[in-house]
């Protein structure tokens, strides 16, 4: 008897498992009936759970709270830092002026307000599932919109970095912020890390990889870290062919990029069932779809690194920054030799 296909496939997920459904019929001539067959071929999903011993959704609301709190406070020393100074022209009068070389302080920060805005609202967003509570797709989810708050933090602390620089407070404190910048690297790795590896140290699914959840901890996270030094061995190498204005701009350009990106990528997983998730755990090519996830986050944190002010950077980078600078010193000399330059009348009047 030959049996011929005459129905779709279908994937069904009934008590956390896949079933592949296969019906068919018989074609051959004299036959009055049909003949149906169920061919069922599991293919295993994640473990159900009532519950999880910690949710993303449940800690989206203080997530969301905490990155709308730190947008603020960008968003106010933005606005301090545009406020008109008084500064001393070259006859000696005050005059309301801003620094020219508080552009790069304020670039970071207004990249770092865009990702803080944006994981705010996804945050925000996750909370409406707080009736699944339960459903491990949450933590891919939940990754997208930590990664641009990680992102966010790290741009303020290198907008920090700069302010200081700027403000010429050269040697311990300008170590200090780029040891800080360092520092937010290294906290964002435990958390990106963490969040994707949950399902794993849950035990709602095993990896692809025959490895210890904890080693792929270490290994995601080990990722990130290493975003440091490479970004600190690269900075004299892409310095050669860019000016520094050029790199604080291609690399807010694309931060802001990568916040957009995540967040069509979070309505995108919005859609789909937990299932279509669990290959990214459960298959080996799944789990280089992370790494390679985490590759490109290193890349992005490396080039923050890039544009952290360096070691060398007693003197503006740039020749547009060099000019205004011996302009301003220009000014401040001949001030000072018209104030020497008193006739002997004013020192009398005195």
């Amino acid at each position: 008897m030959l049996l011929k296909l005459t129905g779709a496939t279908r994937l069904a997920a009934v008590s956390g498992a896949c079933v592949v459904g296969v019906q068919g019929a018989t074609g051959q001539p004299g036959l009055s009936g049909h003949l149906t067959r169920f061919v069922a071929q599991p293919l295993v999903c994640f473990q159900p759970r009532t519950e999880l011993a910690w949710s993303l959704i449940s800690s989206s609301p203080a997530l969301s709270g905490f990155s709308a709190v730190l947008a603020a406070f960008t968003f106010a020393a933005m606005v301090l830092l545009l406020t008109r100074e008084l500064q001393e022209d070259s006859r000696g009068r005050l005059r309301a002026g801003l620094d020219p070389q508080i552009g790069r302080p304020i670039s970071s920060m207004l990249a770092a307000f865009f990702s803080l805005i944006m994981a705010a609202f996804l945050f925000a967003a996750m909370t409406g599932e707080e009736a699944d509570k339960a459903n491990p797709r949450q933590f891919i989810e939940g990754a997208l919109p930590s990664v641009v708050l990680a992102i966010g933090v790290v741009q303020m602390a290198v907008g920090v970095a700069w302010l200081l620089r700027v403000r010429d407070l050269v040697g311990v404190p300008v170590d200090l912020a780029r040891l800080m910048v360092r520092a937010t690297v290294v906290l964002a790795a435990f958390f990106l890390a963490g969040i994707v590896v949950s399902p794993l140290l849950q035990k709602l699914a095993d990896p692809g990889f025959a490895v210890s959840s904890w080693i792929a901890w270490v290994a995601l996270m080990g990722l990130i870290v290493g975003a440091i030094p490479v970004g600190a061995f690269s900075r004299g190498l892409v310095g050669r062919y860019f000016r520094q204005d050029q790199i604080i701009r291609y690399v807010n350009v694309g931060s802001m990029a990568v916040s957009v990106l995540a967040a069509l990528g979070w309505n995108v997983l919005t859609s789909v069932s937990r299932c279509a998730v669990f290959p990214l755990y459960g298959s080996k090519g799944g789990n280089l779809i992370i790494v390679g996830s985490f590759v490109l986050a290193a890349a992005l944190f490396a080039a923050l690194e890039v544009a952290t002010p360096g070691d060398n950077e007693d003197q503006p980078i740039g020749p547009m920054s060099a000019s205004l600078r011996h302009s301003a010193e220009s000014s401040r000399v001949r001030s000072d030799r018209g104030r020497r330059r008193k006739s002997p009348r004013d020192d009398r009047s005195e």
